[in-house]
């Protein structure tokens, strides 16, 4: 109580370097499920929050491989804790002897999808390549580091950019979603009437800060 996940723990067998499995978009959420019942439990994407995008080091040497979340997430200590990760460095894996460890259980605590044509859709998850979903009987061997919650309001948001497709000439894409919190304690006070747009450009884009 009163505390928040800061760092998270994979334990690596370091048979190779993940060179080629290094960029990491990390979500986590609550969820009151124990177990997944098909390859289509997914927990939805609304119910999970971004917190990290970036580079993960894979050593060529075993040990536990720390990622520093860029936003903390405060666990509520009464649902099940639910881990998502969308990786997508391009090329395939360096090799396929390096892996992390992990727990077997009777039950399906887990959901793999790969796919070695193009990147996954976080929000979708479905088939695009080769493989189908896959129950998993197990969980990754993890470790959490908790941190105490600031006791100021402290103002965060994810996902830290947007990448918008090419258009035709004269219309518009579809809108992006950047969801901002507030990671500490106290009120965070937002003026939405000051918000403005800047860089290059700005006049081709905008914003709705009605929600």
């Amino acid at each position: 109580s009163g505390q928040r996940i800061e760092k998270l723990y994979y334990n690596w067998n370091g048979l190779a370097a993940g060179t080629n499995t290094k960029d990491w978009t990390i979500y986590m959420g609550h969820t009151t499920k124990t177990a997944f019942s098909s390859t289509t439990d997914w927990v939805p994407y609304d119910n999970l929050t971004e917190v990290f995008d970036g580079e993960v080091t894979l050593p060529e040497s075993p040990g536990w491989v720390e990622i520093i979340l860029s936003a903390p997430f405060i666990y509520n200590n009464t649902d099940n804790l639910v881990i998502a990760i969308n990786e997508y460095t391009p090329g395939y894996a360096t090799s396929s002897s390096a892996k992390f460890f992990g727990t077997s259980f009777a039950a399906n605590r887990g959901l793999h999808l790969q796919n070695d044509s193009s990147a996954y859709n976080p929000a979708s998850p479905a088939p695009v390549g080769y493989e189908s979903p896959s129950l998993v009987a197990g969980i990754a061997n993890i470790k959490l580091q908790f941190g105490e919650i600031p006791a100021v309001p402290t103002f965060a948001y994810s996902p830290t950019s947007l990448t918008f497709n090419n258009v035709v000439s004269g219309t518009s894409s579809g809108w992006q979603n950047v969801t901002v919190r507030n990671l500490g304690q106290g009120t965070l006070n937002l003026y939405l009437s000051n918000l403005s747009l800047m860089g290059d450009n700005p006049e081709y884009f905008e914003f709705d800060a009605s929600n």
